[in-house]
């Protein structure tokens, strides 16, 4: 992403009380021209458009209603949204929920919202819930990178050693990220062809039917704390959140691609040590239709794990160091099957190929607050030395008034 394409996002936000103490929000202008023009992309792109010259130029209200009682809470919060990059205006209901309390020991939530587990910093293993990649590449904020969840969420604490609460989330409907080159305003190279590619290239991709065979369940067991540190036990049974497998089809392509069924277990833990705060997460990814890695169309099962360090380096001044890594299993196979095709003896290119058996990848955070922290300068990389590609992602805050603030990322 990084050599392709520069941008420069500003928003302007406006938050206030609207209508009565139950409703609030904010009203938002985006903008986020390119400033580096590539050929190949305007040539994958086709026909000149918006989207060759901007990723973000959008007017957001937003609006939020909290309704509290002795039956529970109800909470709406919508985006109204007008795209002058896709030249449409939609209307985003980004959760609207019903929170109640049957049991002393049991909370439930229904309805769509935004799921969040693990303690990663922008990187994520346990949390499998959709991501929203169009908007985190964009500029928006961060919270438009958790794409919400259409889900029943049961809550319990029960009277038991060792354990703090159990989570335990049902979608009916399987969910997928919004990926990057889906909506017109990004291109990339396809190593395995050597050329651009944009979202008119993409192959028709086969969605997951809505039955409840194709429901997602995740589960995150809460553990007591021990010597300060804090600690999570994670499953979950699914789908892939991208379209990473193929299938042979009658498509012009030969192949369709598709959401291979899932499994995750891990666990996580954060605590206080080393002057900061350090957090560690691990997860295993079983790809359930290739257990043994040897389909060339399906993902193989990996290992994954990241460990973090976060602390303030002065009243005003905070770090935060992240290392994360990919291991796929089965690797050897990968190998043979590559080496067939050289050969002449296998016609289909393996599709973990082109990548390492490891990925290393590490972030580094800082954040610097000034004038009263009316001002805030935020730092947020990624590099990758295994894929040799970094993404640079600061970030300005100031915070003209309580009710305005400008964004510059």
């Amino acid at each position: 992403m990084n050599k392709v394409l520069k941008l420069l996002t500003i928003f302007v936000a406006f938050p206030s009380l609207l209508l009565a103490q139950e409703w609030n929000g904010f009203v938002e202008f985006g903008v986020a021209p390119k400033f580096t023009e590539n050929e190949n992309i305007m040539t994958a792109m086709g026909t000149p458009g918006n989207g060759q010259y901007y990723a973000l130029g959008e007017q957001r209200v937003q609006l939020k209603y909290l309704h509290s009682s002795d039956k529970g809470e109800l909470f709406f919060k919508v985006d109204f949204l007008n795209d002058n990059v896709l030249e449409n205006s939609t209307l985003d209901i980004r959760e609207a929920y019903f929170t109640t309390t049957p049991l002393d020991w049991m909370d439930v939530k229904i309805g769509r919202q935004v799921q969040t587990w693990g303690v990663g910093d922008l990187m994520f293993i346990n949390d499998v819930f959709a991501k929203d990649w169009v908007s985190f590449f964009s500029g928006r904020q961060d919270e438009y990178l958790k794409a919400p969840s259409d889900a029943v969420r049961f809550s319990m604490y029960p009277e038991m050693p060792m354990v703090q609460a159990v989570d335990l989330s049902i979608m009916p409907f399987s969910q997928s990220d919004i990926n990057l080159m889906t909506q017109g305003r990004y291109g990339s190279v396809n190593p395995s062809m050597e050329q651009m590619m944009h979202d008119r290239w993409l192959m028709p991709t086969q969605t997951t039917s809505k039955e409840w065979k194709n429901a997602e369940v995740a589960v995150r067991l809460q553990l007591q704390s021990i010597a300060g540190f804090t600690s999570s036990l994670y499953a979950y049974k699914g789908r892939w959140n991208n379209p990473l497998a193929m299938k042979f089809s009658q498509q012009p392509f030969g192949f369709t691609p598709y959401f291979a069924e899932l499994q995750v277990y891990g666990a996580s833990t954060r605590g206080a040590a080393l002057g900061g705060i350090v957090s560690f997460e691990g997860g295993f990814y079983y790809s359930e239709e290739d257990e043994n890695g040897d389909d060339p169309l399906i993902p193989n099962s990996s290992l994954r794990y990241l460990a973090l360090y976060e602390r303030s380096l002065t009243t005003s001044l905070d770090l935060g160091i992240q290392y994360y890594s990919e291991i796929i299993q089965d690797f050897a196979t990968v190998e043979d099957n590559y080496k067939l095709l050289l050969a002449g003896n296998m016609q289909l290119m393996d599709i973990e190929a082109l990548k390492d058996e490891v990925r290393h990848l590490v972030t580094v955070r800082l954040t610097k607050k000034m004038m009263n922290e009316t001002l805030w300068l935020t730092w947020f990389s990624y590099f990758s030395p295994s894929d040799q590609d970094y993404y640079l992602r600061p970030r300005v805050t100031y915070r003209y008034s309580d009710n305005i603030r400008f964004d510059l990322t």
